[in-house]
């Protein structure tokens, strides 16, 4: 190999190593499922998203093995009236931040494969339209414990 053709991949090795980061493109925090009502079957999931990659990011399927179905949903206010409506997928921009929060943005839970208790975990699977996959365990909390 000639001296042009090392330093050119010497320097494509500094530039891939420079711009490479640790973890997934998208970092969740403050996870938490609210246990369902009494006499109610569905739960609740809020989180805050951090797309810590320079490209959009699109999530295209929620999941969870403690749950029949997972459901990406966001309430509107129209006329003074709320309105649940579900998504197909939610995408975040690049370097942006989203929060899925009470009367807005949530993750529906809906038939628990058994019960569910504060304290218990919950594992929510988010698939990306790119193939990805990021998993993450939520804490069961009661919706007075909810601190946000």
């Amino acid at each position: 190999m000639n001296r042009q053709a090392v330093m050119l991949l010497l320097a494509m090795l500094v530039i891939t190593a420079c711009s490479r980061h640790d973890g997934p493109a998208l970092d969740v925090s403050n996870v938490r499922v609210l246990a369902p009502l009494p006499g109610r079957s569905a739960s609740v999931a809020y989180m805050d998203m951090h797309n810590r990659s320079q490209h959009p990011l699109t999530i295209d399927g929620i999941s969870s093995p403690e749950f029949v179905r997972a459901e990406i949903h966001e309430t509107t206010l129209s006329d003074g009236i709320a309105r649940m409506q579900a998504l197909e997928s939610i995408t975040v921009d690049a370097g942006a931040r989203l929060s899925f929060a009470p009367a807005g943005l949530h993750i529906m839970l809906l038939d628990p494969r058994k019960g569910l208790l504060p304290g218990a975990t919950v594992r929510l699977e988010l698939r990306y339209s790119d193939g990805g996959l990021l998993i993450v365990d939520a804490p069961v909390r009661t919706r007075g414990d909810d601190v946000k």
